[in-house]
């Protein structure tokens, strides 16, 4: 089993004010979560109106799966809601539950 997390931050140019900013970001995390099965939140820079970081969790079978998986949500994100990632951070953990 693999742990992946994707940690990425996103320029949000079109947000007016605060309450803008909350509305683009829980709309791109709830369409992440039901279009990808993955846990996703904002975990910094909630006070700044045009700028927000956005940790994914997910669970795969191999290395390979987790980091396709952050590539389609990075290019869904780029394609659909018309944000830029202006930075990214991918790592994934090998879990073996059996102790071998």
């Amino acid at each position: 089993m693999v742990v992946g997390v994707f940690q990425f931050e996103l320029h949000l140019p079109e947000s007016r004010s605060l309450k803008d900013k909350r509305r683009l970001v829980k709309s791109v995390l709830t369409r992440l979560k039901a279009a990808y099965n993955i846990c996703a939140t904002e975990i910094d820079y909630h006070d700044l109106r045009q700028r927000a970081t956005i940790g994914v969790a997910c669970i795969s079978t191999s290395d390979y799966q987790a980091q396709e998986l952050f590539s389609c949500i990075q290019r869904d994100i780029e394609m659909k809601d018309g944000l830029e990632i202006t930075d990214k951070n991918i790592m994934t953990h090998k879990i073996d539950l059996d102790g071998d």
